[in-house]
């Protein structure tokens, strides 16, 4: 019987007493002999005998937790066999669950860590958590992430936003990933740990200034590309002029205006985001 965590269907093998298994597995021997009063099998550590259920068949069960050998072995009145039958168990460990995260912070107003990752176990999980430490108090704190526990590999978000108001706190970061292990208890692995502090007053004004340059230049830069738009229309207008009927290279033309206004379009809506979000973080951060 295989560990009910492991989802494992149970299985019976016939005249084989070499297996592979998962740690915790209970085998159960059903041994058939002719003219024998007893059977043993014998472990490095201990022997146990098997119980005689008729004339010919006796049975046994153990719960195997290690490796290792063991031997079969039976008894009658005249003596013991003398070559024992020796067989094997490869028990399988149930392995540490695996964890990667990637911890995304919020550059525009500070307030937040967007935590993406993978999660695997052989065989599933119990829980998973993100955890904080206040630097300065070193309290730590807890909370669940949703996850599947019967999923042995997802991947998984989580809006990280930290429990005090206070602006000069420090945080270290951190998601466990528990297993489902039933044999030894549910082992964990941590994964790397993220820093986060909401930036001072003179490094904020710095970014709101980095922000400002960099939508400045790509102003700058869609100014330009408009008005060579502009030409290029000019010139495609004085081509037409005189033509009732379009070129190949008029059709070329018209299609290579119409991608550069999609992209100089596109660009000025990127511009009017990052406006709004430049707007809505300096007046966040003048109020925090």
């Amino acid at each position: 019987t295989y560990p009910r965590y492991t989802g494992m269907r149970d299985e019976r093998l016939i005249n084989s007493g070499n297996a592979i298994i998962p740690e915790g597995t209970k085998v159960v021997w059903r041994v058939k002999t002719t003219q024998a009063d007893s059977a043993f099998l014998s472990f490095p550590m201990s022997t146990i005998s098997l119980q005689k259920v008729d004339n010919e068949q006796f049975i046994a069960d153990k719960t195997i937790t290690k490796s290792g050998q063991y031997e079969l072995s039976t008894k009658n009145q005249f003596g013991t066999n003398k070559s024992p039958i020796v067989y094997e168990l490869d028990v399988i460990k149930d392995a540490l669950p695996q964890i990667s995260c990637q911890f995304i912070p919020d550059t525009t107003l500070f307030s937040s860590v967007l935590i993406s990752g993978k999660v695997s176990d052989d065989y599933g999980f119990s829980r998973l958590a993100v955890s904080q430490k206040d630097i300065s108090t070193q309290k730590t704190i807890s909370r669940p992430i949703p996850i599947n526990t019967n999923l042995n590999e997802q991947g998984f978000m989580y809006e990280w936003v930290p429990d005090s108001s206070r602006s000069d706190r420090g945080y270290e970061i951190w998601v466990t990933v528990f297993d489902n292990d039933g044999v030894n208890g549910p082992k964990s692995t941590k994964s790397d740990s993220y820093f986060f502090k909401k930036p001072d007053q003179e490094a904020i004004d710095k970014i709101i200034e980095e922000n400002s340059d960099q939508a400045q230049k790509q102003i700058s830069t869609s100014k330009q590309k408009t008005e060579k738009l502009n030409e290029k229309l000019d010139e495609l207008n004085d081509r037409l002029r005189n033509k009732s009927e379009l070129g190949w290279q008029e059709e070329k033309m018209i299609k290579d205006l119409i991608d550069q206004k999609e992209e100089i379009e596109k660009s000025i809506e990127e511009l009017k985001k990052k406006h709004e979000e430049l707007i809505a973080s300096q007046r966040t951060l003048i109020w925090s």
